[in-house]
């Protein structure tokens, strides 16, 4: 029986892309590939694995371009050694489609809040009037404030709140540019009627639902305050990208832009002059 193992056509001393290779778009423009390479491990002589292998520290190595688009990069490889002594590696690939971020992948989900009744939007004209102007039995403080219903023979006796419909939308998205997230991070807390901060848009598809006060693509309240909040936004490691997610908080009756400014002009400063 021979000793030797007979070998014909390619020598395989440098890795060899393998047939079979897919590129995944998910829709979002997030790209996806496994590649599987081959390479000679050794010599048919049998000598040991460090003579004349290609080891792993030469297959692709993180931020390496897939050689067959370079829009994706190598961000891990695996290797091992098949029956027939050859070296496997595997390496997986990520990038994106287009541009520096994928389109952001977005849900919304609405939700109830509680609200002082005297901000009921007509508390003044039906529910509970005014000083001198009473209605249901409702009762002012001497400055002209709501105080209470305290008259039983009314529906709305002991009635202090409210229920307000509020909106939350999360997202997330990847992108290869660490400019992106700090310039979100740079826009917590800021404001927006059109989905975008800085020319980042990230209310998605979202924009579709419109508003109960606004037409499509404006998400703006009856006194023209924005409605979108930029809230929480976090940031972890994808491959050779970065995930960012978000939550935009929708305030229907609009945001107070002396506390929640315009993205636009950016959050105040905490050591902004009082």
């Amino acid at each position: 029986m021979p000793t030797n193992r007979v070998t014909k056509g390619n020598s395989l001393t440098s890795l060899v892309l393998q047939p079979g290779w897919t590129i995944e778009n998910d829709g979002f423009g997030l790209l996806t590939c496994t590649a599987t390479y081959i390479a000679s491990h050794g010599n048919d002589a049998g000598t040991s694995a460090g003579t004349g292998s290609y080891a792993l520290t030469k297959a692709p190595s993180r931020g390496t371009p897939f050689e067959k688009d370079a829009r994706l990069t190598c961000h891990r490889a695996s290797s091992s050694l098949n029956s027939n002594g050859l070296l496997v590696v595997t390496a997986n690939y990520v990038g994106i489609a287009n541009g520096n971020m994928t389109n952001p992948e977005v849900s919304g989900r609405g939700n109830t809040t509680t609200e002082p009744i005297a901000t009921f939007p007509t508390f003044t004209s039906v529910i509970g009037g005014k000083q001198g102007e009473e209605k249901n039995g409702a009762v002012f403080n001497d400055d002209g404030s709501f105080k209470v219903f305290a008259d039983p023979a009314y529906k709305k006796y002991g009635v202090k709140s409210y229920y307000s419909p509020t909106l939350a939308i999360n997202g997330h998205f990847y992108t290869s540019d660490i400019k992106v997230p700090k310039t979100l991070l740079d826009s917590q807390l800021t404001t927006s009627a059109d989905g975008q901060w800085k020319n980042i848009k990230l209310i998605g598809r979202l924009d579709g639902l419109g508003t109960p006060y606004g037409n499509i693509g404006n998400w703006s309240a009856p006194d023209e305050s924005p409605q979108l909040l930029l809230c929480g936004l976090g940031v972890e490691d994808f491959g050779t990208l970065m995930k960012v997610s978000y939550e935009i908080l929708v305030a229907y009756d609009g945001w107070d832009i002396d506390l929640y400014p315009y993205a636009t002009q950016g959050r105040p400063r905490r050591d902004a002059k009082l």
